[in-house]
């Protein structure tokens, strides 16, 4: 009678690892944000930058934020970035950090304390794992099935 049950507990038991893979990313940080952050954060230039007229509502539930662009200038060259905020700004100028090396790379909080937060994160695994771990789980579902009907029906 248990042999009916053991290939269902199997399905899932590998369920539950590709929803574990699909999650293996949660928590860690792509290198590249870690080198980007650390990078503003030693060489940043500040100056203001000037918020576009337009800008996006977005609404996540009962969540409202609004997304901004601004625009800042380096050696005469016109560079955008992008901004969300939780509520509208009045304002028409914020201060941004850009890297000189890279002046399309800006943020609009503080790169050193975005820095000290992430550097000692764990760095990402590729992206195609959490693939896999999603068809792991898919995987599992049909079986699941198949096997809750062999075990029912005996």
């Amino acid at each position: 009678m248990l042999s009916r049950f053991i290939p269902l507990i199997l399905c899932l038991v590998t369920m539950y690892g590709g929803c574990q893979m699909f999650k293996i990313n949660d928590g860690k940080t792509n290198e590249n944000t870690k080198i980007t952050a650390k990078d503003l954060c030693e060489k940043g230039v500040k100056v203001m930058a000037v918020i576009q007229n337009e800008y996006t509502e977005m609404e996540v539930g009962s969540s409202v934020s609004y997304q901004y662009k601004y625009d800042y200038d380096v050696n005469g060259k016109k560079y955008t970035g992008n901004i969300s905020k939780k509520e509208e700004l009045e304002i028409p100028v914020i201060e941004i950090t850009y890297n000189p090396d890279h002046p399309e790379s800006s943020t609009t909080v503080d790169p050193c304390k975005t820095y000290a937060a992430i550097k000692d994160n764990p760095g990402r695994w590729p992206q195609w794992m959490e693939m896999v771990g999603a068809g792991i789980f898919i995987l599992g579902l049909g079986f699941v099935q198949s096997s809750a009907v062999r075990a029912i029906k005996g």
